[in-house]
């Protein structure tokens, strides 16, 4: 939620040194998928500055984009940010699409008897 003035500096949605060979068992956000909840009155774009590309927040409309070349690298052109808020308030739901399952990310329950009723506790 960004409220008046709410507003998020450019940055990129991959992160820096995230490896599926060094333990990062979902790997980077290969792709974002980002739907607006809200109109806004003014402001409150969601802008690439390398792409030159600006996009007015719409109710309903959403944006997909690659965090990630084919190769794995990240790709610094999906560098953005979201303009301030001038008037209204903006809502955006992300998603972002890692380059491996989630599976492997939450430990599995304790194995316990089939019978046991109790409740179960993760590791």
């Amino acid at each position: 939620n960004y409220g008046l003035a709410g507003e998020y500096i450019t940055h990129m949605d991959a992160i820096h040194g995230v490896n599926l060979t060094h333990g990062d068992l979902d790997g980077n956000r290969l792709a974002t998928f980002m739907i607006y909840m809200s109109d806004v009155g003014w402001g409150g774009h969601t802008v690439f500055p390398d792409l030159q590309i600006s996009v007015k927040p719409k109710k309903g409309a959403a944006l997909f984009w690659y965090n990630l070349h084919h190769d794995g690298t990240i790709d610094y052109r999906m560098r953005h940010a979201a303009c301030p808020v001038i008037v209204g308030t903006k809502w955006v739901l992300n998603k972002w699409l890692h380059e491996a399952g989630q599976e492997l990310r939450y430990r599995p329950p304790c194995l316990c008897h089939l019978n046991d009723t109790r409740e179960r506790y993760y590791l």
